[in-house]
């Protein structure tokens, strides 16, 4: 068997039972796909590990991004005190109700379920002193427990990024180079580019300078501008995450500075010192772990802690960040680790799981190791319709290109075009009362609406041509995706009125006239007359001497009154 190929484990991992025998010391990765649960089993674990006599500050929870952290936080604690009430609602003669982990940590004596509850009630009280954090985070929080071993300047002032500094070299060496030439090598905004882009990457600009002569120059700028990055960094006393997350590294690695050879009794003293500091480890959406993370996960803790890493290698899609699919497979494939799935669907009905399975079962994504596997469906089928075209839990539609009329075929904006009508189209007949579109969620069978519909889409673009059909179609939508105040109405009058407050000439004190600060009609602007524009001038340059003297806020408040006036 070659390292890619998968054991016989990885190809038939067996199931894992939240409510089972909990993971022992080792390394056991939960494989899940999207609905099976994810974040119910970290919490269900983590209240499990309490409630048996895990202390609080022993257990580690670790995700990926500071939102699904703070997600995390929300569902244990909700776990928690949900528990708390079950197991005093027992104690009190009453039942645990219908939840599994309740079930399970009602059964015992009476004196086991006090021990439980008082240590659940503990838990609770010390909840905000949990660490529930991301991975740069942690390393952050260990850095400082290691006191002096961790070599960092306690004056060091901690930066989200290196796009600033990156910019500021870029711009002295660019114009160093590059200022008196009429036809530079390489543009500015490519400069730029280049800058943010290396600054913080270790690794090698190129395989070999002579695969890309044509940008040998650009190289040589990158490599330029990454060494005086690191060397005002340094003068600066800044860090990164990513600083602490190699400092950590190289101190379970032994290592006192990145090019110091290993000491081995510096690398046992750290990894001692976090190994007894958490001896159970929890990780959610572990797919997207980069492999230094992973490095620092394995050196920690590997063989010797509790670690259950929870994810979906399927979902891996933070590349564009570090994160990368190779090392959760390096995970996988580490000696000693355990692989399981959940393989329970509690979001999806029972007609669609199975219809994406027949689709979509033991496909291979890129990997042999990397499979979508079958998964049981907790929900039987909860809408019915009685139009046939309509009742199939999965529909592909294929447009044939038009070859004849289009040797090309269609363009996307056609592309888009037939979509949007058949959405539409659809849409309007599943809301018409001959579809009988019904469904019943557990409070009673009733007509679908326009709210229990979804319409997922790439981009906003997209999001924004399709509710504004749907809604020419007598059909209510919205977009209920990221947006940006930028986009709105409101920040382009507030634009316009900027510009003319920087510059208040004539035609852009006309554009404010239109916006909502003044609130005139174009026919308004045309008809207006010469007092009522010299009166206009005036308000618009006293705004602008306002802004001026008393800022954005002396501003709003100038512009507020003269509304209520």
């Amino acid at each position: 068997m070659t390292a890619n190929q998968p054991t016989v484990e990885a190809r038939n991992p067996a199931t894992f039972d939240v409510t089972g025998p909990l993971p022992g010391v080792g390394t056991h990765v939960l494989e899940a796909s999207a609905g099976t649960g994810k974040t119910f089993a970290i919490a269900a674990l983590a209240t499990r590990y309490l409630a048996e006599g895990i202390p609080l500050p022993q257990l580690m929870m670790v995700t990926f991004s500071r939102a699904a952290t703070q997600e995390l936080r929300d569902r244990v604690r909700a776990r928690l005190t949900d528990t708390e009430a079950a197991l005093q609602q027992v104690l009190e003669g009453g039942d645990a109700g219908g939840d599994p982990i309740n079930q399970l940590m009602a059964t015992g004596s009476t004196a086991e379920l006090a021990t439980r509850l008082q240590r659940i009630a503990t838990a609770l009280a010390d909840f905000d002193a949990a660490t529930i954090s991301t991975t740069h985070e942690f390393c952050g929080r260990m850095l400082d427990g290691l006191g002096v071993l961790a070599g960092i300047d306690p004056a060091a002032v901690l930066v989200e990024d290196l796009s600033d500094l990156a910019r500021e070299v870029a711009a002295d060496f660019w114009l160093r180079a590059f200022a008196d030439e009429d036809n530079p090598d390489f543009s500015w905004p490519t400069a730029e580019g280049i800058a943010t882009r290396v600054a913080g990457f270790d690794g090698p600009l190129a395989p070999d300078p002579a695969v890309l002569p044509a940008f040998a120059r650009e190289l040589r700028f990158a490599d330029a501008v990454r060494r005086e990055v690191r060397r005002r960094k340094a003068v600066r006393g800044l860090i990164t995450h990513d600083d602490l997350l190699t400092r950590l590294r190289d101190l379970l690695s032994g290592k006192v500075t990145p090019d110091s050879a290993p000491d081995p009794a510096l690398a046992e003293a750290v990894q001692a010192r976090l190994r007894d500091r958490f001896p159970v480890v929890l990780v959610d959406e572990f797919q997207d772990t980069d492999p230094v993370q992973w490095e620092i996960l394995d050196r920690a803790f590997n063989g010797h802690s509790t670690m259950v890493l929870i994810g979906d290698p399927k979902q891996a899609i933070y590349a564009f960040r570090g994160a990368e699919v190779n090392a959760y497979l390096a995970a996988v494939a580490s000696p000693g680790t355990r692989l399981m799935t959940l393989n329970m669907n509690w979001r999806t009905d029972g007609g669609l799981v199975d219809a994406l399975g027949a689709l979509f079962g033991n496909a291979q994504l890129g990997d042999e190791r990397i499979v979508v596997r079958d998964v049981t469906a907790r929900h039987d089928d909860r809408f019915t319709v009685a139009d046939p075209d309509l009742s199939a839990p999965l529909r592909l539609k294929v447009l044939p290109p038009n070859f004849e009329d289009n040797p090309r075929g269609p363009s996307l904006t056609e592309l888009r075009s037939h979509i949007a009508d058949d959405l539409v189209a659809d849409i309007s007949r599943l809301l018409s009362p001959e579809a009988e579109a019904r469904v019943d969620l557990g409070t009673g069978s009733r007509p679908i609406t326009p709210r229990d519909i979804a319409v997922l889409v790439r981009g906003k673009y997209t999001a924004d041509v399709l509710r504004d059909r749907l809604t020419a179609a007598g059909i209510p939508a919205v977009h209920t995706g990221a947006t940006s105040v930028f986009d709105t109405p409101q920040a382009e009058d507030w634009l316009t009125l900027l510009q003319a407050c920087e510059s208040p000439r004539p035609d852009s004190i006309r554009k404010v006239a239109l916006t909502s600060f003044i609130g005139w009609t174009l026919v308004d602007l045309v008809t207006a007359g010469e007092q009522e524009l010299a009166d206009l001038s005036s308000r618009i340059r006293g705004w602008a001497r306002t802004l001026s003297r008393h800022g954005l806020a002396g501003l709003s408040e100038a512009v507020l009154e003269s509304g209520l006036a």
